[in-house]
């Protein structure tokens, strides 16, 4: 089963660095969570409420948190009630 495009940006799972086929970014907008569609609450980003949640728990917030600002509203809800149902399928197991 291959994974949805959004998905194959985290590399870092496979042991891949997550800059590998890219150079780092220089500035903090460049960087992720660093886009105005992360900053609707002041200072406070995604990675800020995510960074020690587990995976599936982190991507389901950041899509949820960012749905409607970058792109198609309906696309982020998707994504994130993808990694929701990826769960609920892994604890059917």
């Amino acid at each position: 089963m291959s994974l949805p495009p959004w998905e194959e940006r985290t590399a870092a799972r496979s042991g891949r660095s997550f800059y590998a086929d890219q150079t780092k970014p220089e500035s903090p907008s460049a960087a992720p969570g660093g886009d105005t569609h992360y900053r609707q609450s002041g200072d406070v980003q995604p990675i800020d409420l995510t960074l020690d949640l587990p995976h599936w728990k982190g991507q389901a917030i950041k899509y949820v948190y960012r749905a409607g600002l970058k792109g198609d509203e309906r696309e982020d809800i998707e994504k994130a009630i993808w990694f929701l149902d990826k769960r609920l399928d892994k604890l059917s197991d």
